[in-house]
């Protein structure tokens, strides 16, 4: 499940997701990219270094109000039910971030504050959104050669059925 305290214009949202596909869908302007963004920026965050609005989402999605992004996504990985929560602030390295193993009420630590989609998927923001987050066509082939983390485990996985043997 995913809770976003404040992202965007979304403000105490909840969406409840199902194991498998979940295709996020609806009106123009009703949230789809915000809730795609917020999923990307919880588990990989993002730069925040441009001044340009439409380049940085920490300025993108910053409240009109003036209250911190906020959020966290509830999810589960081989077996254990995980909370991850995070307060966006000014980068990556000052955001509050917490991951809670739900099964054992204990707070886990993580080896650096923005590899949670990188332990959880895997795979590192690239990939994840050539991939799993598609936001549209256009997200699948941008920056696509040979060399890039996709098109390497892809390669690999076609000749050898595993995606780590090279």
């Amino acid at each position: 499940s995913i809770y976003i305290k404040n992202f965007g214009g979304l403000k105490n949202f909840r969406l409840d997701l199902k194991q498998g596909l979940n295709v996020i869908y609806g009106d123009n302007e009703a949230g789809k990219t915000t809730v795609m963004s917020f999923i990307r920026m919880m588990f990989y965050g993002t730069s925040g270094k441009s001044s340009d609005i439409s380049k940085n989402p920490r300025k993108k999605y910053a409240p009109w109000d003036g209250s911190p992004m906020s959020g966290f996504i509830e999810f589960q990985h081989n077996g254990i039910n995980y909370r991850l929560e995070r307060e966006f602030k000014s980068s990556n390295i000052s955001d509050t971030i917490t991951l809670w193993n739900l099964d054992n009420g204990t707070n886990e630590s993580m080896s650096c504050k923005y590899d949670a989609g990188e332990r959880f998927m895997g795979m590192g923001a690239d990939a994840f959104e050539k991939s799993v987050f598609i936001g549209g066509v256009s997200s699948v082939i941008k920056g696509t050669d040979k060399d890039d983390e996709l098109s390497k485990k892809l390669m690999n996985y076609s000749l050898s059925g595993d995606e780590t043997v090279s």
